[in-house]
């Protein structure tokens, strides 16, 4: 009798069954508490505008003025969440020295000031009537200024921030968050997120620096019942992913990878090839904060792999999983989960693409899918999950390589600012060790380094080219 597990019916059954649960599961959350999975109620205008001559003030680590313009509160469920300002105006974002060094880095200036026709600040009722009344704002009846608020709106969605497993929507809560939203002529749209800490996003390079507290004022505590939802959601979607990817190769059953201790030689070889990256990781995260460089950094690291073992005499393509077996059959599937993870991420389907130019589409496929996703593939699943692997044995072997994914990105956030920010925090603690996991999983179950770089590489991309 074939064992359940490889019996082709049942594994259907059980795929049919699991899918139905997490539906269910679901719904149930996003019926009975929205918020607790990141998920916005609509947001909208009336036609409730104000004029006003002339105001200036500051709003977080902004300094934002305008001539005559409009004011438009923004409403969420029949309460205020916002207001859009619309005219001509300018803001000024300085942070301090050391984050301001790392900000020239990147637009060649230690500041960042623009030139405005909108801004949309986030904030509650009482704030939006103070600001009405620093502008001596008045009422007035103009339909096209409500429409033009309603184009904004309309933009904030198309720009909606997301990363594997929705960091921004699923871990951030819109109670405790606040998303202030500069249009720019010389850098675009420029996101300002508050948070425990001021997230500054400039949205057409996709670059995001983190900026000291807004006025050093801690934030208030997080709801523990939406971190253990919250927890939990992400939880499953993980463990869904992890099975799914196990019922797609069940008729594989991959033979158990070979153990030892590793030689002296092989164990220096490792320990300098993970300095040398967390080295790189923080040479970069201070002077040239972009995600190529770590590419790049990566494929050197797979070439010193490379020289190593043809040193050593070991047969590289082997240990690395460059084979052409069931090649297809691992890209598809890596397809389908990376699919499956940016949209249960994004807690949305996609509904168009990002407004790229050529330059920037190619330029942007090839960083992701080449030099994040193979390079990353190569290094952290090719050669250090498979050493791992050997000297630790299948299970602790893959873990150790997700908890390693994450610390080569919280160390250097660590040693060059201090206490990170809570999207750091939770990047390194959950995001990226996810991620690794399921691309380790991928690469165990199949031994085909198509696998887990297809994976990776796709979920760097389809945040970047797709709109959800």
């Amino acid at each position: 009798m074939q064992p359940l597990y490889k019996n082709r019916v049942s594994t259907i059954a059980l795929a049919t069954l699991l899918a139905i649960v997490v539906s269910v599961l679901i719904l149930i959350i996003l019926l009975f508490g929205p918020s607790a999975c990141g998920l916005n109620a609509e947001e909208y205008v009336l036609e409730e505008v104000y004029a006003f001559e002339k105001i200036a003030f500051r709003h977080s680590c902004a300094d934002i003025s305008f001539g005559s313009g409009h004011l438009v509160p923004v409403y969420r469920e029949g309460d205020v969440c916002g207001v859009i300002l619309l005219g001509e105006g300018r803001y000024r974002i300085i942070p301090p020295s050391d984050e301001g060094r790392i900000l020239k880095e990147a637009i060649g200036a230690n500041r960042l000031e623009d030139q405005i026709s909108a801004v949309y600040l986030g904030g509650d009722y009482q704030k939006i009537e103070d600001l009405k009344d620093l502008a001596w704002a008045e009422r007035v009846d103009d339909w096209a200024v409500a429409q033009q608020a309603t184009q904004i709106l309309n933009s904030r969605k198309r720009h909606a921030t997301i990363q594997f497993l929705g960091v921004a929507r699923l871990f951030v809560d819109s109670r405790e968050s606040i998303v202030n939203e500069f249009f720019g002529e010389r850098y675009g749209l420029v996101q300002l997120m508050e948070t425990d800490q001021a997230y500054l996003t400039l949205v057409a390079t996709g670059k995001t620096f983190a900026l000291s507290t807004p006025n050093g004022q801690p934030e208030p505590p997080t709801s523990a019942i939406w971190v253990v939802v919250s927890t939990a959601v992400f939880a499953l979607i993980v463990l869904v992913l992890l099975a799914l990817v196990h019922l797609l190769t069940v008729d594989l059953d991959p033979a158990p990878p070979p153990q030892g201790t590793l030689p002296r030689e092989e164990s220096f070889f490792l320990l300098a090839s993970l300095m040398v990256y967390l080295g790189g990781q923080t040479l970069f995260t201070f002077f040239w904060p972009a995600y190529q460089l770590q590419g790049l950094l990566l494929l050197v690291l797979t070439l010193c792999v490379g020289w190593w073992f043809q040193r050593q005499d070991h047969d590289i393509e082997s240990y690395l999983g460059i084979t052409d077996d069931h090649w297809l059959r691992a890209a598809l599937m890596a397809i389908l989960v990376a699919f499956l993870a940016t949209t249960t991420g994004s807690l949305a389907l996609p509904v168009g693409l990002q407004d790229l130019t050529l330059g920037g589409f190619i330029l942007t496929l090839v960083s992701s899918l080449l030099l994040l996703g193979l390079a990353q593939a190569l290094f952290c699943h090719g050669y250090l999950q498979t050493t791992l692997e050997y000297a630790l044995g299948p299970k602790w072997g893959l873990a150790a390589t997700a908890a390693l994914v994450g610390a080569f990105h919280l160390i250097p956030k660590l040693s060059l600012l201090g206490t990170p920010g809570q999207l750091s925090l939770l990047q390194a603690l959950t995001i990226l060790p996810a991620t690794a996991l399921i691309a380790g999983y991928l690469f165990q179950r199949t031994h085909n380094i198509i696998a887990p770089a297809v994976f990776l590489g796709l979920v760097e991309l389809m945040p970047k080219i797709l709109l959800f």
